[in-house]
């Protein structure tokens, strides 16, 4: 079985807060879609998120924040 993870396991993984990752991470176009989308229920697949954040610099994560 694969890991999923919510906005919580994502923010922790990426160092920065759950309310950017629902506003703003989850949002990019890039971003891979949620495994289960329920309503208010959203997980995903955290290999899948693991590779994206690999491809994605700090920086640019870093300015998103700051906006």
């Amino acid at each position: 079985m694969t890991e999923k993870w919510d906005t919580a396991d994502i923010a922790d993984y990426m160092g920065i807060t759950r309310e950017h990752v629902t506003s703003k991470i989850v949002k990019e176009s890039d971003f891979p879609a949620p495994v289960i989308n329920r309503g208010r229920i959203r997980r995903w697949d955290a290999d899948s998120v693991r590779r994206w954040a690999s491809g994605q610099s700090l920086e640019a994560i870093d300015s998103e924040v700051a906006r």
